[in-house]
C-alpha cells in the first residue's frame, strides 16, 4: 500500500488524534477504520496500514522504527516513548534520554531528495516546529544538533534501512524539560540544556503526543512534497532556512581534527560544510568530522 507524501503527514496526524482521544478515555478501542489497544508498557493504535506506538519506556524508538522498517510489518510507523534506555545518536552512539525528554521516530520511504540531505530538512522542520509551537528560537550546529542558549537541547537522527521495501527512518530527541528525577552524565553537564518549558506541558496528554509531532511533521512533509513535485529549485528552500539558522556561520571554529577554520555556509545540494582554511575552501563531510564550538565538540545527551 503507497501512499504520497502528503497522505503521509495525514495519516499521521490521524493516528496522533486517535491516540489523544484513546488516552483521555482510557480504554482500548475498535471501529471498522481503527484499533487502539493498551499494555502495561504501550499503547498502540492502527488505521489501515499505519501503526503508532506509544511506550512508557522502550531501548530505543530507532531500533524499534527500523525493525518495523526491515520487516516491512506497516507502510507507516510512528514510535514514541517517555524514556529510553538505549537511545541512539549518529554513528551507534549513547543518546542520554530520561524522563522529560521527547523522544520519537517515524518511517517513510525514500524519494528524489537525496539521502544527505534528510537530515538537513528534518532539522530545519524541527527549530521552525519549536519556535512556532515552543516560541524557542534554536540555531543549528550542523549537521544535526538544535542549540538553544547556547546548550544543546535536540539532536536528530536519518537512517536508510535496505529491504525488500527501502525506508528512511527519522529519529527525534527534544530536551522539553529533562532530566527529571536523574542527572546528566558529568561528562556532558555543562554542554547540555533544555527548552525550559513548563512541567506541565510534559505530561502525557501534551508533549508525547500533541502539537510539536504534528507541526513537524506538517514542515517536514510539506517541504518534501514540494520538493518532490519540483515546485522549488533543487534544495533551495530549506537549505536556505538551514543555513540562516546555522551555529557559527561567519565565524572562526575548530574542527574535531584541530584544525581552526572560518565557517562560510553549507553545499545546499548535499548538506557538506563549507570552510575556509586560510585563502582555501574546504568541503567538509559529516563522516569526516564534527564541529567545535568554544573548543567543546557537540555531545550526544
Amino acid at each position: 500500500m503507497k501512499f504520497p507524501f502528503s497522505e503521509y503527514c495525514e495519516c499521521y496526524k490521524d493516528l496522533l488524534l486517535q491516540f489523544a482521544n484513546a488516552v483521555q478515555t482510557g480504554a482500548r478501542s475498535s471501529t471498522a477504520d481503527v484499533s487502539t489497544t493498551f499494555t502495561a508498557d504501550s499503547v498502540m493504535c492502527r488505521r489501515a496500514a499505519a501503526c503508532l506506538e506509544y511506550w512508557q519506556n522502550i531501548d530505543s524508538t530507532q531500533y524499534r522504527a527500523k525493525e518495523a522498517a526491515a520487516a516491512a510489518a506497516e507502510n507507516i510507523n510512528l514510535i514514541i516513548a517517555r524514556r529510553q534506555e538505549k537511545g541512539r545518536g549518529r554513528y551507534g552512539r549513547h543518546f542520554f534520554s530520561p524522563l522529560g525528554g521527547l523522544y520519537f521516530s517515524f518511517i517513510l520511504p525514500p524519494g528524489k531528495l537525496p539521502l544527505a540531505l534528510y537530515t538537513p530538512l528534518l532539522a530545519t522542520a524541527l527549530s521552525e516546529s519549536l519556535a512556532s509551537v515552543c516560541q524557542r528560537n534554536c540555531r543549528i550546529k550542523w549537521v544535526n544538533d538544535l542549540y538553544w542558549q547556547k546548550k544543546k537541547v535536540a539532536g536528530i537522527i536519518t537512517e536508510f534501512v535496505a529491504s525488500k521495501q527501502p525506508q528512511i527512518v527519522c529519529g527525534i530527541g527534544v530536551n522539553w524539560c529533562a532530566p527529571l528525577n536523574a542527572s546528566l552524565p558529568p561528562e556532558i553537564a555543562g554542554r547540555v540544556g533544555n527548552l525550559a518549558l513548563p512541567l506541565a506541558n510534559a505530561n502525557l496528554q501534551t508533549a508525547y503526543l500533541s502539537d510539536l509531532q504534528s507541526e513537524l511533521l506538517l514542515e517536514f512533509f510539506t517541504k518534501l512534497q514540494q520538493y518532490e513535485e519540483q515546485r522549488i529549485d533543487a534544495a533551495g528552500d530549506f537549505m536556505e532556512l538551514y543555513e540562516a539558522k546555522l551555529l557559527g556561520k561567519g565565524e572562526q571554529v575548530l574542527l574535531s581534527d584541530g584544525r581552526e577554520v572560518l565557517l562560510q555556509g553549507v553545499d545546499h545540494n548535499d548538506g557538506s560544510l563549507l570552510v575556509y582554511q586560510g585563502k582555501k575552501q574546504l568541503k567538509i563531510n559529516s563522516g569526516e568530522v564534527s564541529l567545535r564550538l568554544d573548543g567543546n565538540e557537540g555531545v550526544n545527551w
